[in-house]
């Protein structure tokens, strides 16, 4: 079958157009190397940021955080105590314990601080108070 040349200049003219379309393929997706050489630095270091996150868990704890951690229970559990037993305990603003109020005793803790909250005539007061005892039940006197 032999064509005319106008069929065979429209058959060049389409293959050229193919061919620039293809090489346009491949220049719009780039997920077969750009993107992977662009995303796999991200992906390894999440990667190793969890395995660190997973083994410093593993590890055990350090003694002066678990120091920490029972000191901050202590204070949470005078700052329940001394809430329970104020007429108005949303009204309470109870004395800061940080940085270093809160002693380590033999018994445990020891902490004196003080706390403005409204009595039950609304008049605000403030109140002395000394917290003391092991971190999951300390004993809280009022001064």
């Amino acid at each position: 079958m032999t064509l005319t040349p106008d069929d065979q200049a429209r058959i060049q003219a389409e293959e050229a157009y193919r061919i620039q379309l293809r090489t346009q393929k491949r220049r719009v997706g780039c997920w077969r190397w750009g993107c992977g050489l662009l995303v796999a630095p991200i992906v390894l270091f999440f990667a190793f940021w969890g395995l660190v996150k997973v083994f410093n868990a593993v590890t055990p704890d350090d003694p002066r955080q678990a120091q920490k951690d029972a000191q901050v229970e202590f204070v949470v559990n005078c700052e329940n105590q001394i809430q329970a037993s104020l007429k108005a305990p949303k009204t309470a603003k109870i004395s800061s314990p940080w940085p270093d109020q809160v002693l380590t005793t033999v018994s445990g803790f020891a902490w004196n601080g003080y706390v403005d909250a409204e009595n039950s005539f609304g008049a605000n007061i403030r109140t002395d108070f000394r917290c003391s005892g092991p971190a999951a039940s300390p004993t809280v006197v009022f001064e």
